[in-house]
């Protein structure tokens, strides 16, 4: 949490807008509260028409650095049902200020963006949804399967890009490494957030990459990008961004679409450079 806002005084802010636990709506969309913009745009993607959805990070936004307002944290309290990956800080607040707020956690580590990842956790709120709503399995379970079914297109559609690129080797965020693995690339060095990286740290990156030749630095969009931008200027490369979090829209407009500007942000990158002796 930023200095200016004490867990002392989220504690109470909470427990003053959230006195009661909410009853669960037995008619009408399922309320469903999500941390992130993965999981909200699953759920839009398989509630459709029979869920009500608020995202509590926007997608241009990390988790790690989120303060919750209270507009957030009354959309906790109005929820039937509440997602989180288990990663995001912010919910200590939440489980401090009112522990009868029951937030579940998707299990499902790693990086969402990565398209194997993703899918199970697509499966995993699909059986979260059918649990909270048995009477509208049969129709979660086959959104979910469309949905799955646009994902395996696009990953065929963008198979020969990626035997392309396969053993380019590039340096890339931390937060991005998974991701960049998974497109084909050749990861050389991940640099840590801008916070976490001295000006020696820099430099043992930047020595070895100029000698080895790299393609391109990759930075995250959810960062503030200085890290890349300071490292592709000093290795002369092209710094590439790509984000780790949807747009908070359903089916094509939110993961997938995401996944294809990244796809997107990699081509007519220039080839392999020759290394330094």
């Amino acid at each position: 949490m930023h200095a200016n806002r004490s867990r002392m005084g989220w504690t109470r802010a909470l427990a003053l807008l959230l006195p009661l636990p909410w009853l669960p709506a037995a008619d009408g969309p399922l309320r469903v509260t999500c941390t992130t913009t993965h999981l909200s745009c699953v759920v839009r993607t398989i509630g459709r028409d029979h869920v009500d959805v608020t995202a509590i990070v926007p997608f241009g936004m990390c988790p790690g650095h989120f303060d919750l307002a209270p507009r957030d944290a009354e959309a906790l309290g109005r929820a039937d049902l509440i997602l989180a990956h288990g990663f995001e800080r912010f919910l200590e607040d939440v489980r401090a200020g009112h522990p009868t707020i029951a937030v579940t956690t998707v299990p499902v580590p790693g990086n969402w963006m990565v398209p194997e990842i993703h899918r199970a956790g697509a499966k995993a709120v699909a059986d979260l949804l059918c649990a909270s709503r048995p009477g509208l399995e049969d129709t979660f379970r086959a959104h979910l399967d469309a949905y799955l079914h646009d994902l395996d297109a696009l990953l065929r559609q963008q198979a020969p890009e990626q035997a392309r690129r396969q053993g380019r080797r590039v340096l890339c965020s931390v937060m991005n490494r998974d991701l960049v693995e998974a497109l084909g690339l050749d990861v050389l060095a991940a640099f840590p957030r801008d916070e976490d990286l001295s000006a020696r740290g820099l430099a043992d990156i930047v020595l070895p990459a100029r000698r080895a030749g790299i393609a391109m630095v990759i930075d995250n969009r959810q960062s503030s990008g200085k890290v890349g931008r300071t490292l592709a200027t000093e290795l002369g490369v092209p710094l590439v961004l790509l984000t780790n979090f949807p747009p908070d829209a359903p089916g094509r407009q939110g993961y997938l679409a995401a996944l294809e500007r990244n796809y997107s942000a990699l081509l007519g990158v220039p080839g392999q450079p020759a290394a330094t002796p």
